[in-house]
């Protein structure tokens, strides 16, 4: 009866792990798909009340949770609390690549093992002019080490040093939004 018992057991752990591994598997491969994903237009433009205020870009891909969106939207609201008018998009085919009316640019993505996705470095590799913008790179992951997603990033802006570089954990979802307004103010004020 014993040995029924501890077999059962085991068979039940082995399944346990097994499942785990599928659904980790599943994140995994769900995670890279994304990488490459195109989305459609998603225009959304924060209108400002002066008439003559400057503009902003953010540009960010989506993640697996809603990290790289809710990051990209609050640094969009403190930019345009700050009197800009931003207009938010997903990168692709669909985004113009002239960037001359706007004078910040952000560049948002998740970093899945240490990479931003493709959609947004074929948007980045298309855009010229960054000379005179001030350009901001944020990244989303699971850690908050590392920073290779932001060396290829940096290659594609053609040696302009970035105004701001911000990486933030996924899972400090509340703070990450705090921090991603106030990095929008600041970047407004300079």
């Amino acid at each position: 009866m014993k040995k029924q018992i501890k077999r059962r057991a085991l068979k039940t752990m082995l399944f346990v792990i097994a499942g785990i591994f599928v659904l980790l598997g599943a994140s995994i491969a769900g995670g890279f798909a994304l990488m490459k994903h195109e989305y459609s237009d998603r225009t959304q433009i924060l209108k400002s009340e002066s008439a003559s205020a400057m503009k902003a870009l953010v540009v960010y891909q989506p993640s697996i949770t809603s990290a790289s969106s809710d990051v990209a939207h609050a640094i969009a609201e403190g930019l345009n609390h700050a009197g800009f008018e931003v207009t938010l998009n997903t990168p692709g085919k669909h985004l113009s690549a002239d960037i001359s009316g706007y004078s910040v640019i952000v560049f948002g993505s998740p970093n899945y093992g240490g990479s931003p996705c493709e959609p947004l470095m074929d948007y980045m590799k298309r855009l010229e002019g960054l000379t005179d913008k001030r350009v901001l790179l944020f990244s989303t992951s699971g850690s908050a080490e590392g920073r290779l997603e932001f060396d290829k990033l940096e290659t594609l802006l053609h040696g302009i040093k970035p105004y701001k570089i911000a990486k933030y954990q996924a899972s400090e979802g509340e703070q990450n939004k705090v921090a991603a307004y106030q990095l929008g103010i600041e970047a407004a004020a300079q």
